[in-house]
């Protein structure tokens, strides 16, 4: 087996992977457009059933104010016992807490902040860290009907405790997961935390619910019926969320969802902070997932569809292994084909993106600083080796011309792009239908989910790498609950529907047309200076900005005439806004040859001139001036004739036996300068080299100071279009 072949096999064997989880994706989005309706109703209050809401927190200041203010509001008519869980009276939220509530009355272990109607509010100073254990502490003491979570980063939605209430004793389940939405959505950071968890999860949620299966579960805005934790507790996994899910599915427990009210929460406001969650989930996800694959796989309780969904959802970080694997076999394949100094330049270019990311990170410990540093540089190399790879391509670098190409690149290319744009897809169907994001904001997001999903990539990388080494050395993330709270709604108490964003999406659009537009100016003027040839771009202009643009074609014939070469020099005008007259002119190495006026739609000039053969390449223009309007078109034109008769080639008249090399020294990996191997060849006594692409003008240059005939291939000519006949 070659190293092609173990390229090969390891890109179908991660490509085959990825493209199996994305399959779900598209599967999903195609059950959202056509199968989930939007739906509106009313609930009925159950006055009857007491709920304790526990508020886990950890240095949440001001945040855990607002909070519990939502839940004192919520219209549930039934008692509401509100827990939030501190360490110690040392918690920043602490004197917060007592200032807004000044007739609290102390007590053992903690504050009876609100005692009234119905509503009963309490700081319990629990003495433990963790958030498992905070939680496992509460719930041993709890007499109500319904236990429900909220993140201390959350405001809950007026209607959320009594629609989830309702849900679960018309639906039957035991658990129902309530939706979620943004406080913010500014920033490039919030804004995908919003479309991934917002939108995307609220897809996946409302298709499980069509498909009859269970709601995600996601820690937070949640109601249980008591009896849940009965024989469950938390356990100390670092997403206690997802491990307490995989049990309930392990148990058959069905999670319903509730789309119609939910709670709204603050998000990533840095690149610390977004990275940080995504490698905390990982580390956590993941570990759950293994643990539990066997003991629901095996369970007589879960039935088979519950099992698939199982594994789909556990495949969620694991996905970056095989996003990771494709391009190192990729872009490894492209690196060894690198000349030596380009190799380095791969390298250096990963380690900085790496030393900039790692440099982001808030972990103190030199040792997590190293772990951040190799899996960000195992990120970025082949990143930066498939970077420089096109990089060739678009500047049609003569190295590039030598590479082998991947084995099915093109098919290659277009799997990955379905496998990496499945996300996008969820969550575009998912914005055009839920009440949470604008159009203006899935454009936004759309512009940098190239930079997001590098980082979303590096955090799984990095949780996947912690589960591995067992490391658990993180810094606390930032908040900005402050700052997404304004004057105009301390505390959200309406519909969802009426939630109002701090978005400013425009300014992603117009960062976007700023970057763009030197391009696109850049990409008119050639397209104009070329006389309509086409820009670096596309074949059109951008903008239509001349007065007068037209296309403007040129080439030449040669033919001998004993021992010299006549040339004819030919120019195409043809006037999309006819002027009343441009004037084209023929030049010679910068000598005029002639100059003719045009003044028709459509018309063909040409010059003709002559000069003894030899081996030197004049440089023939073709230039075309009108009113407010001027372009230049170039060409190469060579003193040598070449020619067949009968079934001689002659040179220059003479005939000449060709004794051609394929110049193989030409691959990257081999080193040698252009000029020095054509030197080397002609030193064999070759006078011809044979290429499999059209000659670039280094190539041209190099030949013709050895004096070597240059024997080219059609650009795109193969076996398949190229018919070959024995001659009769």
């Amino acid at each position: 087996m070659t190293p092609t072949h173990a390229f090969l096999g390891a890109a179908c064997l991660f490509s085959g992977h990825l493209l199996a989880f994305a399959a779900f994706y598209y599967f999903a989005a195609a059950v959202f457009v056509l199968l989930v309706k939007r739906e509106r109703r009313r609930f009925e209050p159950a006055p009857d059933a007491s709920v304790s809401v526990l508020v886990p927190a950890l240095h949440e200041g001001e945040a855990l104010v607002a909070c519990a203010r939502s839940l004192l509001d919520q219209d549930h008519p039934g008692p509401v016992s509100i827990f939030l869980l501190v360490e110690n009276e040392k918690d920043s939220a602490v004197p917060h807490l007592l200032k807004a509530f000044p007739r609290h009355e102390a007590e053992d272990g903690g504050a009876a902040l609100l005692d009234e109607k119905n509503r009963e509010l309490r700081l319990v100073y629990t003495g433990l860290l963790a958030k498992s254990a905070k939680l496992n502490a509460a719930l041993a003491r709890l007499r109500t009907d319904y236990v429900a979570l909220l993140d201390a980063d959350h405001l809950a939605h007026r209607s959320w405790l009594r629609t989830s209430i309702a849900l679960s004793r018309e639906t039957g389940a035991r658990v129902v997961q309530a939706r979620r939405w943004p406080l913010s959505a500014s920033g490039m950071y919030r804004l995908w935390d919003s479309l991934q968890h917002h939108v995307g999860v609220q897809v996946l949620n409302l298709v499980y619910g069509r498909l009859g299966l269970s709601a995600q579960f996601t820690g937070t805005t949640a109601v249980f019926q008591r009896d849940v934790f009965a024989a469950r507790r938390f356990t100390a996994c670092i997403t206690e969320d997802t491990e307490l899910f995989y049990r309930l599915l392990s148990d058959g427990e069905r999670v319903a969802f509730n789309p119609y009210s939910g709670s709204a929460e603050d998000l990533s406001p840095d690149l610390y902070s977004f990275v940080a969650r995504r490698r905390r989930w990982s580390h956590g996800h993941t570990q759950a997932f293994f643990a539990h694959l066997r003991g629901v796989w095996r369970s007589k309780k879960a039935p088979a569809r519950i099992k698939a969904q199982f594994l789909v959802h556990g495949q969620f970080y694991l996905a970056a292994v095989s996003v990771l694997g494709i391009h190192w076999a990729v872009g490894l394949f492209h690196f060894l084909q690198f000349p030596s100094a380009r190799q380095a330049a791969v390298v250096l270019a990963a380690a900085a993106i790496s030393a900039y990311l790692t440099a982001r990170q808030r972990n103190t410990s030199w040792k997590v600083h190293l772990v951040d540093f190799g899996v960000g540089w195992a990120w970025a190399f082949p990143l930066c080796a498939l970077a420089a790879t096109l990089a060739m391509k678009a500047a049609h670098a003569p190295e590039f011309r030598y590479m082998i190409p991947f084995p099915y690149e093109k098919a290659f290319a277009g799997l990955c792009a379905l496998g990496l744009t499945a996300p996008v897809l969820l969550v575009a169907v998912g914005a055009t239908r839920l009440d949470v994001l604008s159009g203006w904001h899935f454009v936004a997001g759309l512009m940098c989910f190239p930079w997001i999903l590098l980082l979303d990539v590096y955090g799984s990388l990095l949780g996947l790498f912690d589960w591995l080494t067992g490391m658990t050395s993180w810094k606390t993330i930032s908040r900005s609950f402050g700052e997404t709270l304004s004057d105009s709604h301390p505390v959200f108490t309406g519909r969802p529907a009426g939630l109002r964003y701090s978005v400013r999406p425009a300014s992603f659009v117009w960062a976007l047309l700023i970057l763009l537009l030197p391009p696109a100016l850049a990409h008119d003027y050639m397209y104009y200076e070329t006389c309509g040839k086409g820009g670096a771009l596309l074949e059109r202009p951008f903008f239509d900005l001349r007065s007068s643009p037209l296309e403007f074609y040129t080439w030449s014939e040669k033919r001998r005439d004993g021992d010299r070469v006549d040339v004819t020099l030919t120019a195409e005008v043809i006037q999309s806004k006819p002027e009343r007259e441009v004037d084209v002119e023929f030049l010679l190495d910068g000598k005029a040859l002639a100059r003719q006026k045009v003044t028709e739609d459509y018309k063909i000039v040409s010059a003709r001139t002559s000069f003894p053969m030899g081996w030197e390449t004049k440089l023939a223009r073709a230039r075309v001036v009108g009113k407010g309007f001027r372009c230049e078109s170039a060409e190469p034109v060579s003193t040598s004739i070449v020619e067949v008769s009968s079934k001689t080639l002659l040179v220059n008249g003479e005939p000449f036996l060709v004794k051609g090399v394929v110049p193989s020294f030409s691959h990257p990996s081999m080193g040698v300068s252009l000029e020095k191997g054509y030197g080397l060849i002609k030193e064999l006594g070759a006078n011809a080299i044979r290429l499999y692409h059209p000659p670039t003008p280094e190539i041209r240059a190099a030949a013709e100071k050895s004096r070597l005939l240059v024997i080219d291939q059609a650009e795109a000519s193969t076996w398949d279009n190229v018919a070959l006949r024995r001659p009769r």
